[in-house]
């Protein structure tokens, strides 16, 4: 894969997410809610399925796709999301 790949970007968006919530001592499981922005409608069937790679069976966030043009013409995946971390975690 490329980096003008939307499935590399966006496994590399989701890397980067997990490493930051890591930093918090949360994960991906604390997602409540994800915004995905994709570029081509063409590449949601394979981006969605990348989503099963990070997110465990069950604990899927609510999503939200949004197809969008993007400033940097490289881009063609980002993601945004809510994590809920109680205070037990």
């Amino acid at each position: 894969m490329k980096k003008l790949d939307a499935v590399f970007q966006a496994r590399a968006s989701l890397r980067a997410l997990s490493k930051t919530l890591q930093s918090v001592n949360a994960s991906l499981d604390d997602m409540v809610q994800l915004t995905l922005y994709l570029k081509h409608r063409h590449d949601f069937p394979a981006v969605r399925d990348t989503f099963r790679e990070f997110f465990t069976d069950g604990h899927y966030p609510a999503r939200m796709t949004v197809f969008t043009d993007f400033i940097n013409e490289s881009c063609l995946c980002m993601v945004d999301g809510t994590e809920v971390v109680t205070s037990g975690h």
